[in-house]
């Protein structure tokens, strides 16, 4: 992201890779002022042990910043918690004009394709300026576990309302496969008017997040709008026959795909 260094977005992405520190931070966003740790460990039921340790973790990272209530009686006063406006900082433009740049870049370099390839190639480029040069984790390939806490972790801080969905949850084969909703898409004007440049940006994103990551077995597909709140991000194994080919179908908002698009 513009303004961080490679061990700034290290200890972001390590951050929001726990699904209970993205809830957490949701829930600050969300919050109308400051908040403390017994109020947010109720509203995420977690013991608020647990969600002082995640708390820690997203203050570290930048993401949260603290405050002091003010003393009442005797004892120290309560630390409220609040999250860090990126675009009040500089850690991050606004996500119009980090889109805006993507796009700018890649039509300004002599690529191949389709202006469809191309979106997906904007995408691809700005996975490898957000995502760490370095990741941390283990030696071991990432599994779809570990990848969709990347995309979650990444796509959140584009703006997104991301969600993994649980393992008994309705999922064709939970092991071979992890699926993410993309709620609250900060572009969606834009997709509405323009849903082959956009969504295929986002599958660049989501396709460049696997390469960054060392996870060439895996494949990342992206379903528009497959429900009418929130479009859906497909991580699993590769199979003979699979071709990375840009989303060619653009699905009327109201209408609810049926099928995968060729991403």
């Amino acid at each position: 992201m513009a303004g961080m260094g490679s061990t700034e977005r290290a200890k972001t992405h390590s951050a929001l890779s726990s699904p209970s520190r993205v809830a957490l931070l949701q829930e600050l966003r969300a919050a109308d002022g400051p908040v403390d740790a017994h109020q947010l460990a109720a509203s995420c039921d977690l013991h608020v042990t647990t969600v002082r340790f995640h708390l820690t973790a997203l203050v570290e990272a930048g993401l949260v910043d603290t405050d002091r209530a003010p003393a009442v009686g005797r004892g120290r006063p309560r630390l409220l918690y609040r999250p860090v406006s990126r675009f009040d900082t500089g850690q991050a433009d606004d996500p119009y004009l980090q889109i805006a740049r993507v796009l700018a870049e890649a039509w300004n370099q002599d690529l191949p394709g389709d202006p469809a390839e191309r979106a997906v190639e904007a995408g691809r480029r700005w996975a490898r300026a957000a995502l760490p040069d370095d990741p941390p984790g283990t030696d071991d390939p990432p599994d779809q576990t570990r990848v969709a806490r990347a995309v979650n972790a990444l796509f959140t801080e584009i703006g997104f309302e991301p969600a993994i969905r649980s393992a008994d949850e309705k999922v064709a084969d939970a092991r071979d496969e992890a699926v993410l909703d993309l709620y609250a898409c900060p572009f969606a004007a834009l997709a509405e008017d323009h849903p082959g440049l956009i969504c295929n940006v986002h599958l660049g994103l989501l396709r460049g997040t696997l390469e960054q990551l060392g996870a060439e077995d895996l494949r990342a597909e992206l379903v528009p709008w497959s429900a009418p709140d929130n479009c859906c991000a497909r991580i699993r194994r590769r199979r003979d026959g699979d071709l990375d080919a840009p989303i060619r179908r653009e699905p009327d908002r109201d209408e609810k795909p049926v099928d995968r698009p060729g991403g």
